[in-house]
């Protein structure tokens, strides 16, 4: 297959589908995965679509999330994977032994369940995504329920709000959909989520914002937190070496 014809077929696959994989369209057109990663990398650059860990997503040029347009949870797991990784392992070195910890929702703290798995410490969750890399885990695990949601994986609404409500945390690793560096505020897709991670926040001796920097000036639904709230926002770059704005320097506390 010659490489115009690559292209379109790249094109109308990911119009289809919205994402695809390195390696099964390799497979599929018969070619080496680094001529698919070339092509990919040609075609982001044009702006028609945003490369991924281990493939590419279509670039709507949408900068603004709310609950009809954001990606699908499963969808965004490998989107800055490695970066997440690494936010997770710095974010792993701030438990200690016998603490009581909330892990919030999203794709950026699913790593971190692997990571704290073994360790004596307590886990209280709603993300069903992080309970999926569950593998005979040392630590005592609390899933929380509430209504399910398929879009983003995780338990919502009163019930989940009334159970994470019981919890006296010592760490509490929150998300968000977005921050706004310039007015230093955080972001959330929806009101549910919101809801919980303000609890979960209220709750908490110690707080974390886990943000990849995919989040840097994406404005979500609605206004969740100041980022001053928390104790320390942890992204790839580092604890203290995130600047939002000319005068907000992320320091811990």
């Amino acid at each position: 297959m010659q490489t115009k014809e690559r292209i379109i077929y790249l094109l109308d696959t990911i119009n289809e589908n919205k994402i695809l994989q390195v390696k099964a369209i390799a497979e599929e057109l018969g070619v080496s995965e680094s001529t698919i990663r070339r092509d990919l990398k040609e075609l982001e650059l044009q702006g028609k679509l945003k490369r991924i860990h281990g493939g590419a997503v279509k670039n709507t040029g949408q900068n603004v999330l709310n609950g009809h347009k954001e990606t699908d949870m499963y969808q965004r797991m490998d989107i800055n994977y490695p970066e997440k990784v690494k936010i997770c392992k710095l974010a792993a070195k701030k438990v200690k032994d016998g603490d009581c910890i909330f892990l919030d929702g999203g794709t950026t703290l699913v790593p971190l369940m692997g990571m704290l798995q073994y360790r004596p410490v307590t886990i209280v969750t709603h993300n069903y995504l992080a309970v999926a890399q569950l593998n005979r885990p040392k630590a005592q695990i609390i899933v929380i329920g509430g209504d399910y949601s398929s879009k983003y994986a995780m338990g919502m609404g009163s019930m989940a709000q009334n159970e994470i409500a019981q919890f006296q945390f010592d760490v509490a690793f929150i998300g968000c959909a977005g921050i706004d560096q310039k007015t230093g505020m955080a972001y959330t897709a929806e009101m549910s989520s919101r809801e919980i991670k303000k609890i979960a926040l209220q709750n908490a001796t110690r707080t974390y914002l886990l943000v990849d920097q995919s989040k840097m000036n994406v404005l979500g639904f609605c206004k969740f937190e100041a980022l001053s709230t928390f104790d320390t926002i942890i992204s790839e770059e580092g604890e203290s070496s995130m600047e939002i704005d000319e005068e907000f320097m992320l320091v811990e506390h």
